[in-house]
């Protein structure tokens, strides 16, 4: 059975659940449409929805954290670690529709991590 965390601003993410959710910002979505963008065969994906976040200014509003992802940290630039992690950004279309943009580092390492991810 998966365990499944949900933090406030103010918690800090572990891999002791299957998931952690780290709601950065609360939105209310109208006809929401998402986009899943994550690391496969040539990065394709995950370069399209790098960029459409660029494009619309997306805000990032949820982080990710799994015990399926690969056990890895990331540098950043200013030279400290953070966890593996899937983000999901929002920002408002033209139409009047929401986009949803889903990005990470990686993808989960089993069928059953893809499975409780979803």
């Amino acid at each position: 059975m998966a365990t499944i965390k949900t933090l406030n601003e103010s918690e800090i993410p572990t891999y002791t659940d299957d998931v952690t959710i780290h709601v950065l910002q609360d939105v209310e979505l109208h006809s929401p449409i998402m986009i899943e963008g994550l690391p496969g065969v040539g990065h394709v994906g995950k370069l399209v929805a790098d960029h459409l976040i660029d494009v619309f200014q997306a805000t990032r509003i949820i982080d990710i954290y799994s015990s399926h992802l690969p056990p890895q940290a990331i540098v950043v630039d200013d030279c400290t670690v953070r966890l593996d992690r899937n983000e999901i950004y929002a920002c408002k279309l033209e139409n009047g529709n929401d986009l949803l943009i889903l990005v990470g580092d990686h993808q989960s390492m089993t069928n059953e991590g893809h499975y409780i991810l979803c």
